[in-house]
């Protein structure tokens, strides 16, 4: 690998490092602290790669960074940032960065993006910033008191696709669990693209039946169509549970918006689709109940919403955040407390942290809030809510009954008050029947004639719904699905 890289970094700890490692891997490196020092440089032709911090103790690197790389458009320019956050990543690749590193990072991961960005330069390849509004300000579309929080691996990644993205005249499909953020994303991707500029049209579809979807969506084709209309985002919550009539409209609102973004008529940041679901979209294909020529029209790309389950290093940063913007910025945790919240699963996601932290910090009387506090307030867990269904449930099959309870529970709020697809019933039965025949045949050793008995079920009947359920039974006495 060989080239000359600028390293700017006010850290003269992280300069060294840096620089030692692009050394070993065969480039002549240049150190600084400072931007003034890089801007020289820059003006006298020094550097095939440039490497700079966000903060530096002269300035905002992101301020001057389309200044620099209009005057070096040929220099690919890597930022790194501890300032781990979706802005940061957009405002860094929309204003022409090459990439951006968030803090900290594998040195093998530097050397990887500088010899590709040596590469790309080699090969007249122009650098992955993507152009639109300018970034020179500090722009930060926060909806409300809430931001996207988290400094983990998984953030970091969906924060640089989202920065790739977020000027692309293209549909986004947002998946994730209820309570994971997504119609946040949304809001923040739609005030990065356009500002103030256009409206967002918010539809929960969740809440709608087919005839209330029926008529926004004919009210947003008519608009559109007779040029009244001009949103920067439709933002369609939870499109999952879209009827399969609906869907029909929504395809013909694709139209809509695909003729104004084509010909003589193409719009340089036209109207955007933005969609969100809870549930596999793929596997409701499979069912019937979505049509697949839709599913490929709104995922123009998609992004993958983490549950905080996988992103529990996040915790402590999020219950610093949520205290702070709901007014108990003087309250702190414990360092116990913290540890307990970080060893949680957290099946609500951030919505249940940020209630969890809004109800605590409102009820305990202490400026720092202790381990016991928040264990005595932990009240979150599936069999505690199923003790509070005023003992509707036969005592008896209390712990299977109150598990399918609270799962079908949590199926149907995940609807925010709408209704899911017809045929629940058969659905369930499969569900139910699937690891029941599994289990009974892994209790029998594979003996059909007992497991036909335990379940009480005829002989013939169980080899179809084997059949039907793909289920076969291996000489090692495992029981497995057919591929």
């Amino acid at each position: 690998m060989e080239g000359t890289i600028i390293i700017a970094d006010d850290d003269k700890s992280i300069r060294t490092v840096l620089g030692q490692a692009l050394t070993r891997a065969g480039c002549r490196v240049k150190l600084t602290g400072t931007i003034s020092t890089l801007w020289k440089w820059i003006e006298d032709g020094e550097g095939d790669v440039i490497v700079v911090d966000v903060m530096m103790p002269d300035g905002d690197t992101l301020d001057i960074l389309p200044v620099l790389r209009r005057k070096r458009s040929d220099t690919p320019i890597i930022v790194m940032s501890a300032v781990n956050t979706v802005s940061t990543a957009v405002r860094a690749i929309d204003a022409g960065a090459y990439d951006y590193l968030s803090k900290p990072f594998d040195l093998s991961k530097l050397v990887s993006t500088v010899n590709m960005a040596l590469k790309s330069k080699q090969g007249d390849t122009k650098s992955l910033g993507l152009k639109g509004h300018p970034s020179s300000d500090s722009f930060d579309p926060g909806v409300g008191r809430l931001r996207i929080i988290g400094s983990s691996g998984v953030m970091q990644n969906l924060y640089k696709q989202v920065a790739k993205i977020i000027n692309l005249n293209s549909n986004i499909l947002i998946n994730g669990q209820s309570g994971t953020g997504k119609s946040l994303l949304a809001h923040y991707i739609h005030n990065f693209r356009f500002r103030e500029n256009k409206p967002l049209k918010d539809i929960n579809l969740a809440v709608m039946n087919e005839m209330e979807a029926d008529a926004a969506l004919g009210e947003l084709i008519d608009g559109m169509e007779k040029g009244l209309d001009n949103f920067g985002t439709i933002f369609l919550d939870e499109i999952s549970n879209i009827s399969i009539n609906s869907q029909k409209k929504l395809l013909a609102l694709c139209e809509v918006i695909d003729k104004a973004h084509s010909g003589d008529n193409k719009l340089k940041n036209g109207s955007l689709i933005i969609t969100s679901t809870s549930y596999n979209l793929k596997e409701k294909i499979l069912l019937g109940n979505f049509r697949e020529d839709l599913y490929y029209r709104l995922n123009g790309f998609s992004l993958n919403l983490p549950t905080l389950s996988s992103r529990l290093e996040d915790v402590r940063e999020l219950v610093e955040f949520f205290l702070e913007a709901e007014g108990f910025a003087e309250k702190k945790f414990s360092v116990a407390a913290l540890k307990f919240l970080q060893k949680q699963e957290w099946e609500g996601n951030v919505r249940e942290l940020k209630n969890f932290i809004f109800q605590i910090a409102t009820l305990s009387p202490n400026i720092e809030i202790s381990e016991k506090d928040v264990i005595r307030n932990f009240e979150f867990k599936p069999e505690w809510v199923v003790d509070s269904l005023e003992n509707k449930l036969d005592k008896k099959d209390t712990q299977l009954s109150s598990s399918i309870y609270v799962h079908l529970k949590r199926y149907f709020e995940n609807h925010g008050g709408g209704l899911p697809a017809p045929g629940l019933y058969g659905r369930l039965l499969r569900e139910l029947e699937l690891p029941m025949i599994n289990i009974v045949l892994q209790a029998t050793k594979g003996n059909q004639l007992k497991a036909s008995k335990l379940l009480g079920l005829n002989r013939n009947t169980l080899r179809k719904k084997m059949k039907d359920l793909n289920i076969k039974f291996d000489k090692n006495d495992k029981v497995s699905l057919q591929e």
